[in-house]
């Protein structure tokens, strides 16, 4: 089998919508863009 797999969609989404302050923020990032509040 590869060792190379595809992301996974299930999990990670494109992005995610702050709490706090409603910005969108890309799935990689833990904290808001804006406001820096933790996504959990």
């Amino acid at each position: 089998m590869s060792t190379i797999t595809k992301e996974r969609s299930t999990t990670e989404r494109t992005t995610w919508v702050c709490e706090n302050c409603t910005a969108e923020t890309a799935a990689v990032r833990k904290r808001c863009t804006e406001c820096g509040t933790s996504r959990y």
